[in-house]
C-alpha cells in the first residue's frame, strides 16, 4: 500500500459529509413526524414534564394555560446550583405564549432547600433564594 492511497480523495470525503447530512435530515424529520404526537399528548394531559433530579421544582415543564379569559401555553425550565454552606437552589426561567388574553412577561424565580435525610426543606424562597444561588 502506497502512501497516496491511504490518503483521503475528496471524492470520499463527500461522501461522509454526504452521510453525516443525510443522518442529520433524517434525525430532524424524525422529529417533525412526532411533534403531532407530543401536542396530541399536551392536549389530552394538560402538562409534559421531564425532571431533572429529586430535587424540587427541578424540572422542564409545558403546560397548557385555558381559563376563561386567557388561552396559550407556557413553558418552565429549572437548573439547581449547590452552594458552598450546602443549601440546593433551583432557578427557574417560566415563558408565555398566550395568543387569546392579556399575555404575560418571562418570569424568573428561585429556591433553596436543606436536605435533611433524603428530603428536601424549603430554606429560601424569593429575592433572598436568588442571591444566595447567584441567579440575580
Amino acid at each position: 500500500m502506497t502512501e497516496a492511497s491511504s490518503i483521503p480523495t475528496r471524492r470520499t470525503r463527500w461522501r461522509s459529509l454526504r452521510r453525516v447530512g443525510c443522518g442529520l435530515l433524517l434525525a430532524g424529520w424524525f422529529v417533525f413526524l412526532l411533534t403531532p404526537c407530543l401536542l396530541v399528548y399536551l392536549a389530552a394531559n394538560g402538562e409534559i414534564v421531564l425532571t431533572h433530579s429529586d430535587v424540587p421544582d427541578d424540572q422542564f415543564r409545558i403546560w397548557t394555560i385555558s381559563s376563561t379569559t386567557t388561552r396559550g401555553i407556557a413553558a418552565s425550565n429549572a437548573r439547581r446550583v449547590d452552594t458552598a454552606d450546602g443549601l440546593v437552589c433551583t432557578l427557574t426561567d417560566v415563558s408565555f405564549l398566550i395568543w387569546q388574553g392579556k399575555g404575560s412577561a418571562p418570569q424568573h424565580y428561585c429556591a433553596c432547600y436543606s436536605p435533611h435525610n433524603g428530603q428536601y426543606q424549603t430554606a429560601l424562597t424569593g429575592d433572598d433564594a436568588c442571591k444566595k444561588a447567584g441567579g440575580g
